[in-house]
């Protein structure tokens, strides 16, 4: 596993949700350490996609284009860490959660 920065991690993650989704529609990008349903070190990043300008393809086929892009620039780093991703809408982006 590379040691990638945290800084590093969002420019990645931001690189690939705009490659995928088309300039202007990521409004923002958030990046956690994360261990996943088997205790493995994971990374989870979060995306503030504006609905408006995604593209024209099934919001499904988007995650799947943008988790392959974030984990082929991970490997590429010699990082086998499986990303995870939550792509949220502005509105959604702001609400309290409540318990």
């Amino acid at each position: 596993m590379s040691e990638i920065s945290d800084i590093e991690l969002e420019r990645i993650g931001r690189a690939a949700a705009e490659a995928v989704t088309g300039p202007g529609a990521v409004l923002d990008v958030d990046f956690e350490h994360y261990l996943d349903s088997t205790d493995q070190p994971a990374y989870m990043f979060s995306f503030v996609i504006d609905q408006s300008m995604e593209p024209n393809f099934a919001p499904g086929l988007m995650r799947i284009r943008l988790r392959q892009r974030i984990r082929d620039e991970l490997i590429a780093r010699g990082d086998m860490t499986y990303p995870y991703l939550k792509v949220i809408s502005p509105v959604d982006w702001h609400k309290p959660i409540h318990a």
